[in-house]
């Protein structure tokens, strides 16, 4: 209890035990208070002392009359007395109409009653003005005003007119969430000044935007957004994430994503939490959000045992391919809601009448996520068995096919911009895949040996580039250069909306390239190697050049030349 008191003297700021620090020990307050005496660690208790005992921690703190704690009188220090021990002196002064807040039959000290002067010597002389009054937790208005908030100054350092009243400090401490609103700030006719530093970041993002040659309505617009931003809110600390995003529904055609990575960039933003995860990640958690809590916990497990981090360890599993699996049985799951509450219910019947009402691909997409479900369940033994053993789906397998040689005829004269040639020429030639394509940066070729490495999800393919598709390259890295030369995106193909971001081109970007040649990239790549497999029928050669699996090369083997084929492939 000695040391509990001492502690609380040291958190007072005080020399000695003050007599109401004891009322709060949980007991033993007399024996406390006789050591500390005899220590000289107590202070004196007077008559006054006795009259402003501190209110007890508790859910409901009361003073010794019964009733609740309330503000101080003069300063609005909240769980004080009514007069709280600061204002006893200041009560002692001429009473009348603060010039600041307008209170009536206040002590004043130059026409300003205490709370206003306590606040203009934190936030500035321009505060005296205003027609409001701060609120303050019991302790939090000091003796000494100037030391308030860890301030070293007595006077803010921009409390001059002209900068906005919303500056942004370290340790200022957010009272309560709430989403940002600025619209009013750019319906202001004269912004708020910008500090010296703000001044030099807002300078550096329109070099910057300047150098990645943004449009002009686009640079305009941004520009403008970022100023509101910085002279509202400052450098001091980082900006949060929602303030900014915030902008995008204030203003039409703001970049709202290149703020973020510039501010990003130089340190000035704090990232919000849940959005720093994958949206695949998030789009999985709503999906499971949609079902009963047991079916819920359950499914949150099957996840957690893809993701390897299950009673066995294994290779991680995709949150797309999650994703994937959910949306084929996330229909059936919502079926069963009706007679089960959790999947442990789910029986052998249930599952084959399920998969008896679908055929073909619905059919053996549903069985692929259900198998998976309950074989992850009885994994982590939260079922017995498994209601999917013995089910077994027929999957008509489609073979490949060439394309028409018309339609191949003058394809990468038909791609009128650089990046699309060689978007073409890539899959055209040596069978990338779109996401492949996506994924491809600066750092994975090498020009001096005219060799590319694409990175896949268990191994690192080499593909040797021709020089058709190295001159298709060149000319792509100049425009690319030419026209982005400050980039920080690291990937080979990049975007005017790219191009400020670290992000790669969209799926739709690609459909879009390859909508021109009328033929999907996929169709494109089965037919590159459908047509290497047709003069030669060794799968281990298109191994080795597209980087495929042997029962993805035997397929094509077989496609190719069908009376090669003395045993049926597997499956």
């Amino acid at each position: 209890m000695i040391r509990l008191a001492l502690a609380v003297r040291d958190a007072d700021g005080d020399r000695l035990i003050q007599p109401a620090a004891l009322e709060d020990l949980p007991h033993l307050r007399d024996t406390v208070a006789e050591i500390a005496g005899r220590a000289a660690l107590l202070a004196a208790v007077s008559a006054g002392d006795l009259e402003r005992r501190r209110p007890r921690f508790g859910p409901s703190p009361r003073h010794q009359d019964g009733q609740r704690a309330q503000s101080c009188l003069y300063c609005y220090d909240w769980g004080a007395e009514p007069v709280c021990r600061d204002c006893l002196t200041w009560a002692r002064r001429r009473k009348g109409t603060c010039s600041g807040c307008h209170r009536a039959e206040v002590p004043l000290r130059r026409r300003t009653c205490r709370a206003c002067t306590l606040w203009a010597s934190v936030a500035g002389s321009r505060e005296r003005a205003s027609t409001w009054v701060q609120l303050a937790l019991h302790g939090q208005w000091t003796r000494k005003p100037r030391r308030l908030a860890g301030l070293d100054a007595r006077v803010h350092p921009y409390a001059a007119d002209g900068f906005s009243e919303h500056l942004l400090w370290p340790g200022q401490l957010i009272l309560a969430e709430a989403q940002r609103d600025w619209r009013p700030a750019f319906a202001l006719d004269v912004p708020p000044a910008l500090t010296p530093a703000a001044a030099i970041v807002l300078a550096r993002f329109e070099r910057e935007a300047l150098g990645q040659q943004w449009t002009h309505n686009t640079r305009f617009v941004t520009c403008q957004a970022m100023r509101v931003l910085l002279s509202w809110l400052g450098t001091a600390v980082p900006i949060a994430e929602a303030d900014v995003r915030a902008l995008a529904d204030a203003r039409r055609y703001v970049m709202v994503r290149r703020i973020l990575y510039f501010l990003s960039s130089y340190g000035l933003l704090d990232p919000d939490p849940v959005r720093q995860q994958d949206w695949m990640q998030r789009a999985v958690a709503r999906r499971i959000g949609e079902f009963p809590g047991p079916a819920a916990a359950e499914l949150e497990r099957w996840v957690t045992v893809l993701r390897g981090q299950g009673r066995r360890e294994h290779r991680a599993v995709s949150y797309r391919t999650i994703y994937n699996y959910l949306s084929y049985a996330a229909p059936v799951l919502h079926e069963w809601q009706d007679k089960v509450t959790s999947l442990r219910q789910v029986t052998h019947d249930d599952v084959l009448a399920a998969v008896s009402t679908r055929q073909g691909e619905d059919a053996h997409h549903l069985m692929v996520a259900l198998r998976s479900i309950f074989r992850a369940l009885k994994q982590e033994r939260l079922i017995f068995a498994n209601p999917c053993s013995g089910i077994s789906v027929a999957r008509p397998g489609a073979l490949p096919a060439c394309l028409p040689s018309d339609r191949l005829a003058g394809l990468l004269d038909l791609m009128a911009d650089p990046l699309g040639r060689l978007a073409v020429a890539l899959v055209a030639m040596h069978a990338l895949r779109p996401g492949e394509l996506r994924g491809i940066k600066l750092a994975d070729l090498d020009l001096s040996r005219a060799r590319l490495a694409v990175r896949r999800s268990t191994r690192v393919h080499t593909a040797y580039l021709d020089t058709l598709t190295l001159g298709f390259l060149d000319v792509w890295l100049r425009e690319r250069r030419d026209r982005w030369s400050r980039t920080p995106n690291p990937h080979l193909l990049i975007t005017q909306q790219t191009a400020t971001d670290i992000v790669p081109v969209s799926d739709t970007f690609l459909r879009h390239c390859f909508a021109a040649v009328q033929i999907t990239a996929t169709r494109l790549r089965e037919d590159r190697i459908m047509d290497e497999a047709r003069h030669t029928a060794d799968p281990v050669h298109l191994m080795r050049l597209f980087g495929i699996s042997d029962t993805t090369a035997m397929k094509y083997v077989y496609a190719a030349h069908p009376d090669r084929q003395t045993v049926l492939p597997g499956r």
